[in-house]
């Protein structure tokens, strides 16, 4: 099958070479300037498409005279895409008679849109969805051609799912492919109810911010859903920034009251510290203070301290540095008397 290829990421790089090695003919490969944090850039693509022998191209656009051109002499039967910046329209797709294959890492319809392994894990669902559909007008509304489920249990960080991400979408590009090809696979449409469909909206790196009044479940499905390649799940201490790298809800029967926030313990022995929620006591398990990381109990080590939100440790702050300058001010006014 001739395929061609639109977008960026290591997932959709990988693919191509999947696909290439199981014999089908990569006819075009189109990209677009990366994000920093991306692991392939725009010369990675090129150098791929001239390492298979195809055109490739790098643009923020697929209307533009010169794409256009590629896109009809490539004479690709389909295409897949991973991230292409955009939409990719109808007059786009027309060049494609069996379509652009887009890979979502969300089981559609449910989840929809962006960050969907992050707010699954938020969500506590058991697993996490990926699937290959027909792009259409409508985000990731088109026939399904194929789903597979990653399952999630407490100990799983989104880090853990990106790396089984990294192996799950380029083999179902690929198998996908392998299938058309063979005319044994075919598209089945989305449900039409809207009760079926789940939109999910981007996470900024304040939204990792914990409330301590919330409950140790919730906050330990957000450490889980913040960690790497993301920025963390953050607190405050003693109006410092905070992170909370590693962490899990701890279960015993002690009867406590107290302020959610509030250490409740610290176990040296495994580096352990444990904070009082809104429900529940939380395991803080690995920290970073001060740009150091290391065992939560390098950081605290007495049950007098109290954790905060980022916004009140924000607060804290500034309440300090106000009273440093009023004191700097008081000094320098009895110097002039």
């Amino acid at each position: 099958m001739r395929v061609a290829a639109l977008g960026r990421t290591h997932w959709l790089y990988d693919a191509i070479e999947l696909i290439a090695a199981r014999g089908h003919d990569v006819v075009m490969i189109g990209t677009s300037a990366s994000a920093p944090e991306y692991r392939r850039h725009p010369a990675d693509f090129t150098a791929l498409a001239a390492r298979l022998g195809c055109p490739g191209f790098v643009a923020s656009s697929l209307r533009s005279a010169d794409v256009v051109a590629h896109l009809a002499s490539s004479q690709a039967e389909i295409a897949i895409s991973v991230n292409w910046p955009t939409l990719i329209t109808a007059d786009t797709r027309v060049h494609f008679p069996r379509g652009v294959l887009n890979a979502h890492a969300g089981a559609l319809p449910r989840y929809r849109g962006n960050a969907c392994p992050n707010w699954a894990i938020l969500n506590g669902e058991p697993s996490v969805g990926v699937t290959i559909h027909e792009m259409v007008d409508e985000l990731d509304a088109g026939p399904i051609l194929a789903q597979e489920h990653l399952s999630l249990s407490e100990s799983d960080y989104i880090g853990d799912v990106y790396a089984r991400l990294d192996e799950c979408i380029p083999r179902l590009f690929a198998d996908v492919i392998d299938g058309l090809a063979a005319d044994t696979l075919r598209a089945q449409p989305q449900s039409l109810d809207p009760a079926d469909a789940l939109r999910c909206h981007p996470r900024r790196a304040e939204d990792g911010h914990i409330r301590w009044t919330a409950s140790a479940v919730e906050i330990a499905r957000l450490v889980r859903a913040s960690a790497e390649p993301f920025a963390g799940a953050q607190a405050a201490f003693e109006a410092e920034r905070l992170i909370v790298w590693r962490a899990r809800v701890h279960r015993d029967d002690t009867r406590r009251v107290g302020v959610p926030g509030q250490i409740v313990g610290v176990d040296r022995a495994v580096g352990s510290v444990y904070v009082l929620c809104g429900d529940g006591v939380l395991e803080l398990q690995e920290l970073e203070l001060g740009g150091v990381r290391g065992p939560a109990a390098q950081f605290l080590s007495s049950t007098r301290d109290r954790l905060t939100s980022p916004d009140v440790g924000d607060l804290m702050a500034l309440q300090r540095r106000v009273a440093e300058m009023e004191a700097h001010l008081a000094r320098v006014a009895s110097n002039d008397r």
